[in-house]
């Protein structure tokens, strides 16, 4: 339904709500239908301030047009890419899997980007197991898990798998402004084996939170 007619900016704009004597104590579709039945009735009783009005409805107009296309664009969500290639991320050692989100978040992240297919290693000092990463972007789920959450089903020597969301920060082509985009990638997590590495090996070591502010590069 088009909500940016010369009937909704009359009943929108408190100038000509007034000027209209359209009830805000109405349902907002018969707003608009006074709104246009006075607007027609303005166009034969004073064509001067009719095309004052329309002057100012279609520039209005133009302007909403705008922000619901950058709203819809904004909470449409990533469309997956596929480009057929694998991009390695090489290992990073997080204090424990229960922390090691931050990691899957910028995998996911490049994964929405570039269309590949993100693989890498996690190794948890705490534990010293090595889980071995794959992340794919596909059509968003709903229903997907954070990835926060996702990790809370990690057993040691299990193989878990499943549909993740996060957002990105992206830029709207109409204004180049930044805005958080939502997505899904599944994610499978391997564990591999066990290590042999120390707590203060990890870049979360002594952090305080304990928790990964990722400014690493993959």
């Amino acid at each position: 339904m088009d909500y940016t007619t010369p009937g909704d900016y009359a009943a929108q704009t408190t100038k000509w709500r007034d000027y209209f004597g359209i009830s805000n104590s109405e349902q907002y579709n018969s707003q608009v239908k006074t709104a246009n039945q006075e607007i027609e009735r303005l166009r034969t009783s004073n064509p001067d301030k009719y095309n004052e009005f329309m002057s100012n409805a279609r520039a209005w107009g133009a302007r909403e047009d705008v922000r619901i296309a950058e709203y819809d664009e904004k909470n449409a969500p990533f469309t997956p890419l596929n480009s057929g290639k694998y991009h390695e991320n090489g290992e990073y050692i997080v204090l424990s899997m229960s922390t090691a989100d931050g990691v899957l978040e910028v995998a996911m992240e490049q994964a929405y980007k570039s269309g590949d297919i993100n693989v890498g290693y996690i190794i948890s000092a705490y534990s010293n197991t090595k889980w071995r990463y794959e992340i794919k972007c596909v059509n968003y789920d709903a229903n997907g898990l954070t990835p926060s959450s996702f990790l809370k089903g990690v057993t040691k020597g299990k193989t878990i798998q499943s549909n993740v969301n996060s957002e990105i920060v992206a830029n709207l082509s109409m204004n180049e402004l930044p805005y958080r985009k939502k997505g899904t990638c599944n994610i499978r997590l391997e564990y591999v084996g066990d290590t042999n590495v120390k707590a203060s090996d990890s870049p979360q070591y002594n952090d305080g939170k304990e928790r990964v502010s990722v400014h690493y590069t993959l």
